[in-house]
Protein backbone atom coordinates (compact mmCIF):
# COMPACT_ATOMS: atom_id res chain seq x y z
CA UNK A 1 0.00 0.00 0.00
CA UNK A 2 1.46 3.29 -0.83
CA UNK A 3 1.32 6.57 1.07
CA UNK A 4 -0.07 8.44 -2.00
CA UNK A 5 -3.22 5.87 -1.79
CA UNK A 6 -3.74 6.63 1.73
CA UNK A 7 -3.06 10.03 1.84
CA UNK A 8 -6.20 10.35 -1.59
CA UNK A 9 -7.82 7.86 1.07
CA UNK A 10 -7.56 10.13 4.24
CA UNK A 11 -8.50 13.81 1.83
CA UNK A 12 -11.73 11.78 0.58
CA UNK A 13 -12.44 10.54 3.72
CA UNK A 14 -11.84 13.54 5.43
CA UNK A 15 -14.84 15.28 2.92
CA UNK A 16 -17.07 13.67 5.13
CA UNK A 17 -16.56 16.69 7.65
CA UNK A 18 -18.39 19.07 5.33
CA UNK A 19 -21.02 16.39 5.42
CA UNK A 20 -21.79 15.54 8.86
CA UNK A 21 -21.23 18.15 11.47
CA UNK A 22 -20.92 15.53 14.03
CA UNK A 23 -17.71 14.34 12.38
CA UNK A 24 -14.68 15.29 14.88
CA UNK A 25 -11.66 13.78 12.73
CA UNK A 26 -8.38 15.40 13.40
CA UNK A 27 -6.64 15.63 10.26
CA UNK A 28 -3.08 15.72 11.69
CA UNK A 29 -3.93 12.69 13.63
CA UNK A 30 -5.38 10.61 10.78
CA UNK A 31 -2.49 11.12 8.65
CA UNK A 32 -0.28 10.20 11.28
CA UNK A 33 -2.55 7.09 11.43
CA UNK A 34 -2.41 6.71 8.12
CA UNK A 35 1.31 6.86 7.44
CA UNK A 36 1.96 4.18 10.46
CA UNK A 37 -0.10 1.94 9.18
CA UNK A 38 1.20 2.11 5.86
CA UNK A 39 4.96 1.41 7.26
CA UNK A 40 3.80 -1.29 9.78
CA UNK A 41 2.22 -2.86 6.93
CA UNK A 42 5.24 -2.88 5.00
CA UNK A 43 7.43 -4.00 7.83
CA UNK A 44 5.43 -6.87 8.16
CA UNK A 45 4.54 -7.72 5.18
CA UNK A 46 4.36 -11.49 5.56
CA UNK A 47 1.51 -11.02 7.95
CA UNK A 48 -1.33 -10.67 6.67
CA UNK A 49 -4.39 -8.58 8.43
CA UNK A 50 -7.06 -9.73 9.00
CA UNK A 51 -9.50 -6.64 9.15
CA UNK A 52 -8.68 -3.71 7.18
CA UNK A 53 -8.44 -0.14 8.18
CA UNK A 54 -10.95 2.06 6.79
CA UNK A 55 -8.07 4.12 5.51
CA UNK A 56 -7.03 0.75 3.76
CA UNK A 57 -10.01 -0.30 2.55
CA UNK A 58 -10.63 2.81 0.81
CA UNK A 59 -7.32 3.20 -0.48
CA UNK A 60 -7.62 -0.15 -2.27
CA UNK A 61 -10.68 0.86 -3.49
CA UNK A 62 -9.15 4.08 -4.92
CA UNK A 63 -6.31 2.20 -6.15
CA UNK A 64 -8.45 -0.62 -7.91
CA UNK A 65 -10.36 2.15 -9.54
CA UNK A 66 -7.11 4.23 -10.68
CA UNK A 67 -5.28 0.77 -12.06
CA UNK A 68 -8.93 0.02 -14.28
CA UNK A 69 -8.17 3.10 -16.17
CA UNK A 70 -5.90 3.50 -19.00
CA UNK A 71 -3.80 6.03 -18.56
CA UNK A 72 -0.79 5.37 -21.05
CA UNK A 73 0.56 8.17 -22.69
CA UNK A 74 -0.11 6.03 -26.41
CA UNK A 75 -3.87 5.08 -25.65
CA UNK A 76 -4.67 6.68 -22.61
CA UNK A 77 -6.70 9.25 -20.67
CA UNK A 78 -5.25 11.04 -17.20
CA UNK A 79 -8.55 12.91 -18.18
CA UNK A 80 -10.82 10.10 -17.36
CA UNK A 81 -8.56 9.31 -14.25
CA UNK A 82 -8.79 12.90 -12.83
CA UNK A 83 -12.61 12.99 -13.28
CA UNK A 84 -13.07 9.69 -11.63
CA UNK A 85 -11.08 11.14 -8.39
CA UNK A 86 -12.31 13.92 -9.10
CA UNK A 87 -15.66 12.51 -8.30
CA UNK A 88 -14.63 10.80 -5.58
CA UNK A 89 -13.74 14.55 -3.66
CA UNK A 90 -16.99 16.06 -4.51
CA UNK A 91 -19.19 12.69 -3.25
CA UNK A 92 -17.08 12.96 -0.34
CA UNK A 93 -18.69 16.54 0.36
CA UNK A 94 -16.13 18.60 -0.76
CA UNK A 95 -17.21 22.17 -2.74
CA UNK A 96 -17.15 21.62 -6.65
CA UNK A 97 -15.23 24.98 -6.62
CA UNK A 98 -12.51 23.13 -4.68
CA UNK A 99 -12.20 20.58 -7.43
CA UNK A 100 -10.85 21.67 -10.54
CA UNK A 101 -10.04 19.74 -13.48
CA UNK A 102 -6.92 20.80 -15.53
CA UNK A 103 -6.24 19.54 -19.14
CA UNK A 104 -4.17 21.73 -21.47
CA UNK A 105 -5.14 18.89 -24.31
CA UNK A 106 -8.28 16.31 -24.17
CA UNK A 107 -6.10 13.27 -22.29
CA UNK A 108 -3.85 14.98 -20.37
CA UNK A 109 -6.05 16.11 -17.62
CA UNK A 110 -4.97 17.69 -14.10
CA UNK A 111 -6.82 17.26 -10.68
CA UNK A 112 -6.35 20.35 -8.19
CA UNK A 113 -8.31 20.04 -5.26
CA UNK A 114 -8.36 22.34 -2.12
CA UNK A 115 -8.41 20.94 0.99
CA UNK A 116 -9.91 24.55 3.01
CA UNK A 117 -8.46 24.64 6.68
CA UNK A 118 -11.62 24.60 9.23
CA UNK A 119 -10.86 28.20 10.74
CA UNK A 120 -8.62 31.22 9.96
CA UNK A 121 -5.47 29.88 11.63
CA UNK A 122 -5.65 26.59 9.41
CA UNK A 123 -4.08 26.84 6.11
CA UNK A 124 -5.51 24.66 3.22
CA UNK A 125 -4.07 21.45 2.86
CA UNK A 126 -2.15 20.67 -0.97
CA UNK A 127 -1.24 16.88 -1.94
CA UNK A 128 0.86 16.56 -5.07
CA UNK A 129 1.97 13.49 -7.14
CA UNK A 130 3.31 12.77 -10.05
Amino acid sequence: MSALALLLALAVVAGAEAQDPNCTLDREKALQEALASDASTRAHSDQRLTTPTRWETVARDVLRQLIEINTTHSVGSNTEAAEAIAKRFVDAGFPPEDVELLAPAPRKGNLVVRYRGTTPECAPLVLLAH
